[in-house]
């Protein structure tokens, strides 16, 4: 059976995570387009083990490394988001899987009101899927920053109203066992 795993972020992936970060495919779909340095990779996994209420993780599908996965409580509502390896970007269905992964942690496993996202308006995958789901557009953001050149980020938001439909359509989109790693993955956010 198909199944995806999330590991915390952790002194021994750290590397891992680093070069996930650092890939170009990832940087093109970041706020911040510049490699990141180990120093300031440091600091962020320092700070991540000081801040209650964010999960990040490393993602494998069927053992095979699928990118990175984070979620952060804000009140009754989270933000998420993801990175997908370079090599992983083919798995048929991966990212609709995480944001299936994204809606049960939230709305699941916590009992959440809503989820958000944010995804660069050049990062067409993501934009058709979120629009094929449903997931309403709730704004854009110009970007800023002088590794930037003109765009936006559009924001996402899904409410607990909208999930049953969300699945139902999430469902019709990606194969039945994608479907169901997505849906029976451990959630919690502390193991």
């Amino acid at each position: 059976m198909s199944k995806f795993r999330l590991e915390p972020f952790n002194t021994e992936n750290a590397a891992l995570v680093l070069n996930i970060r650092n890939a170009e495919n990832v940087r093109a779909n970041s706020f911040n387009s510049e490699p990141v340095s180990p120093e300031e990779h440091r600091a962020f996994l320092e700070r991540l083990a000081n801040t209650p209420g964010k999960g990040y993780f490393v993602v494998y599908y069927d053992d095979i490394l699928a990118g990175t996965f984070n979620i952060s409580v804000d009140g009754d509502s989270a933000y998420w988001g993801c990175a997908l390896h370079p090599d992983a970007r083919n798995i048929p269905g991966l990212f609709i899987g995480l944001v299936l992964l994204s809606g049960r942690i939230a709305f699941e496993n916590m009992a959440l009101q809503s989820i958000r996202s944010e995804v660069l308006d050049h990062n067409t995958a993501p934009i058709k899927v979120n629009s094929y789901l449903k997931i309403p557009v709730t704004g854009k953001e110009p970007l800023e920053g002088a590794d930037r050149e003109q765009g936006y980020a559009i924001q996402y938001r899904l409410d607990l109203e909208a999930w049953p439909d969300v699945k139902k359509r999430a469902e019709r989109l990606m194969s039945k066992t994608m479907f169901s790693a997505a849906l029976s993955c451990s959630t919690r956010l502390d193991a």
